[in-house]
Formats: structure tokens, C-alpha cells, sequence
């Protein structure tokens, strides 16, 4: 059994200690949930190739925004870049309207351009100081 007889806001100040939530990823985490609604909010047929691609970028895109928010991984936010180039690419493949294609284009350049700021960081990592980009 575990003890604790501990006071509560240490163990919860150590359980965040090496983590925060930029602003940009934040947002990112916003578009990614954008991305997995834009099918049905849009009214594209949920079993389409466009709607494959909306869900599985939006989902791609919030695990990469929110493990970049541990600041030791804060790198780990370039896969978004991939990730909104691989939206892109692979929209024009599936052939959606082009109302749903401009905001799911607009939503993936959006995206890849608030993974470029690296955020704030909060605490210091030793010789992993100069990895944290």
C-alpha cells in the first residue's frame, strides 16, 4: 500500500516539475481537435479518404503537441511540421471539395507554423540544457 501520509502539494508540485503548456502547443492541441471534428462539422462523408486523413493527422498532431509539452522532448514538436506537410499532401490524394480542402490546408500550415516557437522552459536539465531547442 502506498504512504501517503505526505502533504498533498509536493507530490503534486514533483508530478509537474519538467513540464508546461506553451501557448503554441496549446493551440496546436486546439487545431488537432479541430481536425478530428472538421469532417462532420463540414459534412464530408465520415468514410472517405478526406475524413481518414483529418482524423488521423488530428490525432497525430495532439500527441505530438502534448509530449512536447515535457520540456526535456520540447524538440519532439517538429513532427508537426511532418505531420501538417503529410496532411497536405495526402488531401489532394482523397479529392474533397475544395471548401473542406482550403480549411483543412489552412489548418495544417497553421500548424506547422506555431511548432516553429520553441516556448518557454522553466527549469534547467543539466547537459540536456543545450537538446531542449
Amino acid at each position: 500500500m502506498a504512504d501517503l501520509s505526505e502533504h498533498p502539494r509536493p507530490v503534486l508540485a514533483s508530478s509537474v516539475w519538467g513540464f508546461s503548456i506553451p501557448w503554441n502547443l496549446l493551440a496546436i492541441t486546439g487545431l488537432g481537435v479541430w481536425l478530428l471534428a472538421a469532417p462532420a462539422v463540414v459534412g464530408v462523408d465520415i468514410g472517405s479518404g478526406a475524413a481518414d486523413v483529418a482524423h488521423i493527422g488530428g490525432a497525430f498532431v495532439i500527441v505530438v503537441a502534448v509530449v512536447a509539452m515535457a520540456e526535456v522532448v520540447r524538440v519532439v514538436r517538429y513532427a508537426n511540421l511532418a505531420a501538417a506537410a503529410v496532411i497536405a499532401a495526402t488531401l489532394f490524394l482523397t479529392g474533397p471539395d475544395t471548401g473542406y480542402a482550403t480549411a483543412i490546408l489552412i489548418t495544417a500550415a497553421v500548424t506547422a507554423a506555431l511548432s516553429l516557437p520553441r516556448g518557454p522552459v522553466r527549469d534547467r536539465y543539466g547537459a540536456w540544457d543545450r537538446l531542449i531547442r
